[in-house]
């Protein structure tokens, strides 16, 4: 060049290099992208499959519904709650694993699902049971409880309906009725309370957990029901 003294570069380790050579020649800046063609490409990809990898169990969960967590979670079921789209399948033969809540509890009681007794996982769970409170039998007094202080605790039979559903679809399969039990009815020696209590309490009593196996384990061993079914 007149007058001017030459300037050799090293670009063998230059990123971009074709626009730094051309910026060169020009005497001016020239846009470049930060990364070559083909890094940005992958780097683009990487990223890309980063935020399909932390959004997939959401877009699982809104395609094909919740997958059960724990006995426990079937709860929400007898509460008004939604069902497990990805729970177990509900087979055309037995055994139908079957999970059941006494009236206003989130605990749960798995029936067995073979004669060892093998209590089911949430993962095979297909139907599930919820009982709850309806009246009595009648207005017959089962016991008669007195204490001091003029307090006094009666126990009525109650009456308690189960329904039946299907864990996967929310569909209902199946519906018992159930007494509670009357024959082990005594009373508690003692009545703690954190206040004074007086006059006439009465109570509903409870079927047994044998009581809900023997109205459920049809469900649990028999074929398929169809929705609605009794």
């Amino acid at each position: 060049m007149d007058g001017e003294e030459e300037t050799s570069l090293d670009l063998v380790t230059v990123s971009a290099r074709k626009s730094l050579v051309a910026s060169i020649g020009a005497r001016r800046p020239s846009r470049a992208s930060v990364l070559p063609p083909s890094r940005a490409a992958v780097a683009g990809a990487g990223l890309l499959a980063l935020a399909l990898f932390s959004t997939m169990p959401w877009i699982i969960t809104a395609l094909y519904g919740e997958k059960p967590g724990s006995l426990t979670s079937f709860a929400r079921m007898c509460f008004g709650g939604s069902s497990f789209g990805r729970a177990a399948a509900y087979n055309d033969q037995g055994p139908h694993p079957l999970v059941y809540f006494p009236p206003i509890s989130r605990i749960p009681t798995s029936l067995p699902v073979d004669e060892r007794g093998t209590a089911a996982a949430a993962r095979d769970v297909q139907l599930v049971a919820c009982s709850r409170a309806n009246g009595r039998t009648s207005d017959k007094e089962v016991r008669y409880c007195s204490y001091e202080g003029g307090y006094s605790r009666v126990y009525f039979q109650g009456r308690y309906e189960v329904d039946v559903y299907e864990a996967r679809t929310g569909r209902q399969v199946g519906h018992r009725t159930l007494v509670g039990n009357i024959s082990t009815v005594d009373c508690p020696s003692r009545v703690y309370s954190s206040i004074d209590i007086t006059g006439r309490h009465e109570e509903e009593t409870y079927p047994e957990q044998d009581d809900y196996n023997t109205a459920l384990s049809g469900f649990v061993t028999g074929p398929r029901r169809p929705a609605g079914g009794s």
